[in-house]
């Protein structure tokens, strides 16, 4: 039989070489202090039978932007689930399944309305109810680029000073690139912000461990002696001949407005001895993407970004806001979360707030639908037509799908996400 217990710091050391042998990671290496400055063990938990750790996990107490009432954005709480492991002698016999049954049950007793995860096997997470509700989109945008704009856009970049920080690993510095992350948490959807602790220890220079990569690096945005953006990035040179063929890897960027993001876009691309410069956890709608010149000029790749699944569906749909009113009924079929498994009735007013809650009486629900559909509706993602035409809900009332996309409708694709 598995349980599922608190760990503690003095876990920590197999708790790593637990981690270090799922994820195919040196156990020796030197930054392994850098990664338990991460860890909150409020929040992490081991599994164990006869006495032997077979597994573990955590969450990070992170912060998702998530549709507000009318089109708005807000930053909403969100559980992260990270460092999910199986002893390789144990797999196969529930380990997992009760580490993430303990999981949601555990988020709900603390009130949470969601979980997600950035998953590194996409096979596994759909039968516990999760789905993918973001695209990570990745730019490859060459040096020299041109970022063409409108006019107000391009004044507007004119107007902000950027400068660069060469070193990044003080608790001043990180405070202040913390203020920017925070201020832009809800600037588009999807947005993810990791909690402080997290955040330092990624910015954390350990030399032994960058083999013999440059530091971190920052560049900050100010508009009139205020921050409105900044990007963490690294630089790797690969120079055996003429012309020299570098490569900037932003690690993160924020920017609160298209001014900030062009000026930092700008910057980014004039970068000397550098050929191209990659931009992860963009987004379809990005304008970046488009001022480059779509996906010629930015050579796109797609892979999945955020997954999210209800921890109480009534609390999830209820935080949410919504575009257009709508009065449907929808039976959820969750099989790990038997609390949500019933007929709820979501009622949207003209305000775009919604309440959902348990239905009352007997009779066949409008809609029909496992509870994976609605982290894939969440962010905007997917629609709820698209997921009819596919064969994953199903409509008893005509017309209750098209009165739900309306209601769950976005004006812009989500993006996707720092990954944990």
């Amino acid at each position: 039989m598995t349980t599922i217990r608190p760990l503690t710091s003095a876990d920590a050391d197999a708790l790593l070489d637990l981690t270090d042998y799922a994820f195919i990671a040196d156990p020796g290496r030197p930054w392994r202090d850098s990664l338990l400055e991460q860890v909150d063990f409020d929040n992490t938990f081991g599994a164990f039978r006869d006495g032997e750790q077979v597994g573990g996990y955590l969450f990070y107490d992170l912060t998702m932007a998530e549709p507000g009432p009318l089109g708005t954005v807000r930053a909403q709480p969100l559980p992260g689930l990270s460092w999910v492991t199986v002893h390789p002698d144990h797999r196969r016999r529930g380990v997992l399944s009760t580490m993430i049954r303990h999981h949601l049950a555990d988020l709900r007793e603390r009130g949470a309305a969601w979980s997600g995860l950035t998953a590194s096997d996409p096979r596994i997470y759909g039968r516990f109810g999760y789905a993918v509700a973001t695209l990570n989109v990745r730019y490859r945008v060459r040096q020299g680029a041109r970022l063409d704009t409108p006019e107000p856009v391009a004044r507007a970049a004119d107007d902000v000073t950027v400068r660069t920080l060469f070193a990044i690993d003080d608790d001043a510095t990180a405070a202040r690139l913390r203020a920017i992350t925070l201020e832009g948490a809800a600037t588009a959807l999807g947005v993810l912000t990791w909690p402080e602790r997290k955040e330092r220890g990624h910015l954390r220079d350990v030399p032994a461990s960058r083999r013999d990569l440059e530091p971190l690096h920052a560049l900050v945005a100010t508009r009139g002696g205020r921050d409105v953006g900044a990007v963490v990035y690294r630089r790797t040179s690969d120079w055996p001949q003429q012309p020299p063929n570098g490569r900037l890897e932003v690690q993160w960027m924020t920017a609160l407005d298209a001014g900030a993001t062009l000026a930092l876009g700008r910057r980014l691309v004039a970068e000397e001895l550098v050929e191209q410069v990659v931009l992860p956890d963009r987004g379809l709608d990005d304008p970046l993407l488009w001022w480059a010149g779509g996906p010629r000029g930015a050579e796109p790749t797609v892979s999945d970004g955020l997954w999210l699944r209800p921890v109480d569906v009534g609390a999830a749909l209820s935080r949410r806001g919504y575009a257009a009113p709508c009065d449907v009924s929808v039976q959820i079929a969750d099989p790990t979360c038997p609390w949500n498994e019933r007929r709820w009735r979501l009622v949207v007013g003209d305000d775009g707030v919604g309440r959902c809650e348990p239905a009352e009486g007997s009779g066949t629900a409008d809609v029909e639908a496992p509870v994976q559909a609605l982290g894939a509706v969440h962010l905007g993602l997917r629609g709820w037509a698209a997921l009819a035409a596919a064969g994953e809900v199903v409509e008893h009332r005509p017309g209750a799908i098209a009165e739900l996309g309306r209601a769950f409708a976005t004006s812009v694709a989500p993006v996707g996400g720092l990954e944990f």
